[in-house]
């Protein structure tokens, strides 16, 4: 299965998200995310260096909200703030 969005922040970024998902057996699966991020504006060159620096610990959050859902059927409501504060 093939996962396709895009997210627009306006005046920012626009970002295009790839989820891919593969069967491994019966009960299990591989998931391969893919991002494609286009600055709008210097605010948007900011975010995305910020978030290049913070993706690599994005992995065990898709985890963790995928297998949520899948257990529960409810959403896990974590909030990824990428922003520096």
């Amino acid at each position: 299965r093939r996962i396709e969005y895009v997210r627009v922040t306006p005046r920012e970024t626009v970002g295009e998200i790839f989820i891919q998902i593969e069967p491994l057996n019966a009960t299990s699966c591989a998931v391969r995310v893919t991002y494609r991020l286009t600055a709008l504006s210097a605010a948007g060159r900011t975010f995305i260096e910020h978030w290049r620096g913070e993706f690599a610990n994005t992995g065990e959050q898709w985890s963790a909200v995928l297998n949520h859902y899948i257990a529960t059927g409810k959403p896990l409501g974590l909030v990824y703030d990428v922003l520096p504060a």
